[in-house]
């Protein structure tokens, strides 16, 4: 009997599972930690599967850039050494337009960059540099002398661009038939100068630099021309300011 009692005490000191609430084995347990430790170390791996890929591809980013930036410095170095490779240069220069003993100003001012009185200083050393030129633009800049004695008398002067011809023009009629020719003011103060333009569109090629007006149409040839009469005698007339602007390749 009392054996009887003891066990039925046992029992009641057993806890008891709220209802609606159901026990789970042990092995089902073991087996839910064994699955959240595999799920941990497969998200770590593919955490460190992207780092990896991340650093990979970072480097490869990196080595491209280093491929690319390579592949410039030797285009770069090919393009400095191929006869082909075209190099623009400025010079600039001045002189100056004056009537002569009878009151006439036949002047030109040609496009070749070793003409003296430009003081084209750097010619001589790209001549030397390159084999080839050809002229890519020209321009005057003519600026009147502010002459004090009012003796002075100015006439109108024609400017017109001559590809065919480096010489002083003969007459006014030479330079007024010129496809660009333009007349200028009888007297221009400082501050209303004219500025004559020519372009090369591809008229002009390619000449040696040892003769650079030898052939037509090629090089450096022609000129600006200029005329005018019936002015004061051996007066200069205008200061002008001359830029050129030549392409030279095949650096020798």
């Amino acid at each position: 009997m009392l054996s009887r009692q003891k066990r039925s005490q046992q029992k009641g000191k057993r806890k008891r599972t709220p209802k609606g609430t159901r026990k789970m084995p042990s092995g089902f347990t073991r087996a839910l930690t064994l699955s959240s430790k595999a799920h941990s170390a497969i998200s770590s791996s593919l955490t460190r599967s992207r780092e990896l890929k991340l650093v990979v591809g970072s480097r490869l980013v990196n080595e491209d850039k280093r491929d690319s930036t390579t592949e410039q410095n030797m285009d770069m170095a090919k393009a400095l050494t191929s006869p082909n490779t075209v190099y623009l240069f400025k010079l600039q220069g001045f002189t100056t337009v004056t009537s002569n003993g009878s009151g006439i100003t036949a002047v030109s001012i040609p496009f070749d960059p070793s003409s003296a009185g430009f003081n084209f200083g750097e010619w001589s050393d790209l001549a030397a540099l390159f084999d080839e030129v050809k002229l890519h633009s020209f321009s005057v800049q003519l600026v009147g002398y502010n002459n004090t004695t009012t003796s002075d008398i100015f006439s109108p002067m024609v400017i017109g661009t001559n590809l065919v011809s480096s010489g002083a023009p003969g007459s006014e009629g030479v330079v007024a038939t010129l496809t660009d020719a333009r007349y200028l003011p009888a007297y221009m103060s400082n501050s209303s100068g004219h500025t004559h333009v020519f372009r090369n569109t591809g008229v002009i090629g390619w000449s040696s630099t040892a003769s650079v007006t030898d052939q037509p149409y090629a090089g450096c040839p022609g000129s600006f021309q200029l005329y005018s009469n019936n002015a004061s005698v051996s007066t200069q007339l205008y200061k002008v300011l001359v830029q050129g602007y030549y392409a030279f390749r095949a650096r020798a």
